[in-house]
């Protein structure tokens, strides 16, 4: 039996042994990662080629996304019956699609002018 208390003892003192070492490993660790900054110049550089392309896409795709609608509900709209068009008004579609082409516009050459999505050297 003395031997079995004797395993056990030094089991027990290697895993206290094991446990402190294990402490003080992840606090070196803890230590070693709490310095680190991310880098957020790296990550703008790298989204600003995505964005300017997607500003500029915007500027001359919403104008002609625009004309495009204003053309199908006026197409739409002449070749209906004279019931449809009574019952449906092409104006406020058409004023809201002005309204959304203006305020994306405004968007967009708003970012351009504040230089998101270009990259600084």
């Amino acid at each position: 039996m003395s031997k079995a208390k004797h395993l056990i003892e030094k089991i027990k003192m290697k895993a206290g042994m094991f446990a402190v070492s294990l402490t003080i490993m992840l606090l070196n660790v803890q230590n070693v990662f709490a310095d680190v900054k991310p880098d957020e110049q790296g990550l703008k550089d790298l989204a600003a080629p995505y964005i300017r392309v997607g500003i500029n896409i915007g500027l001359w795709a919403l104008p002609g996304c625009c004309i495009f609608y204003m053309l199908r509900v006026a197409i739409k709209y002449f070749t209906s019956t004279e019931e449809e068009q009574q019952h449906h008004n092409p104006a406020s579609k058409i004023k809201r699609a002005i309204i959304i082409l203006i305020v994306g516009e405004m968007t967009m050459a708003i970012l351009k002018a504040l230089g998101v999505g270009e990259v600084s050297y």
